[in-house]
């Protein structure tokens, strides 16, 4: 670029003669000023597009990684209270003797109190509950027309 402010009016005259003839010119090693500037901004758009998929990336990458911290601290924190129980099960032992008994009075308490579960079925404001596979919405519309 040319500073023509310390210029005399004759140099400007001769500078703006040199551009002239230049730009008509035609020759390989000479670039036309507006040639020079061509796809520019194709460039900088192409750029552009560039660092936003750029950014784009990085921040798809950043949420993985947090999903991926996240369930990491999940894991960490089941583990240390899995590791949690385990400790408490070694200082309180328990013994399957007492499983057993009472697995063996609760059966007798089912067989001596079987018959009286099943009236409570039926009196007043007592609830029946049936299984759901015996029920189907089929049989129940017949049965009540």
């Amino acid at each position: 670029m040319v500073n023509s402010l310390g210029m005399s009016g004759k140099e400007r005259q001769e500078s703006r003669r040199e551009v002239a003839v230049l730009a008509n010119m035609k020759h390989p090693n000479i670039v036309q000023y507006k040639e020079s500037f061509e796809g520019v901004e194709d460039l900088a758009s192409e750029s552009m597009s560039k660092l936003l998929q750029i950014s784009f990336l990085k921040a798809e990458q950043v949420k993985r990684q947090e999903k991926q911290r996240s369930k990491r601290e999940i894991l960490r924190r089941l583990n240390e209270n899995l590791k949690a129980q385990e400790d408490e099960k070694e200082k309180h032992p328990q013994s399957d003797s007492c499983e057993i008994v009472c697995h063996k009075d609760a059966k007798e308490y089912e067989k001596e109190n079987a018959i009286s579960s099943d009236r409570k079925k039926w009196e007043v404001g007592g609830q029946l509950v049936i299984p759901l596979d015996e029920v189907t919405l089929d049989s129940s519309f017949s049965e009540a027309e």
